[in-house]
């Protein structure tokens, strides 16, 4: 667990130092990635829906993560999904996200919230198939931002 906080160390500092204080992103990182945070996603959900929670490792231990909650039927809301920077544009994070889609059926559909400033995120979801199908304004921490809801449909 103590390896999944770091790569969100490193790869939340990275991808949104230009977007947040530096301030707002280590006090998110000390909720969200808290030990107790992290033992909660290996637990089944009281309400019984879905959850995958991978990650990718090498032999140097692990460099990236992705997390998939299912929010009704045959919908699915990728919550995270993050490489180190050194591990990004290898097709990784592609491999990863596929691996989800497909150990996911049903599967109608899937969707991400995504910062708007965040263009290597935005050129991510893109690249799966994702589109904007909303913006909403939100507060992170005292910052004032928009998030896209990124969607993928399937029949």
């Amino acid at each position: 667990m103590l390896e999944v906080q770091r790569v969100a160390q490193v790869t939340w500092l990275h991808a949104y130092k230009e977007i947040y204080p530096e301030k707002a992103i280590l006090t998110f990182l000390s909720q969200a990635y808290s030990l107790d945070r992290l033992r909660d996603l290996l637990r089944t959900d009281s309400n019984k829906l879905r959850r995958l929670f991978y990650v990718v490792a090498t032999e140097d231990g692990i460099v990236g993560y992705g997390e998939l909650v299912e929010r009704g039927f045959a919908e699915y809301e990728l919550t995270r999904i993050y490489l180190l920077p050194e591990f990004q544009g290898k097709g990784i994070g592609k491999r990863l996200l596929n691996q989800l889609i497909n150990d996911v059926y049903p599967l109608r559909q899937m969707f991400a919230w995504v910062e708007k400033e965040n263009g290597g995120g935005r050129s991510f979801y893109e690249s799966m198939q994702f589109h904007v199908e909303e913006e909403i304004e939100d507060n992170f921490f005292g910052t004032v931002t928009h998030l896209l809801k990124y969607v993928r449909e399937w029949e």
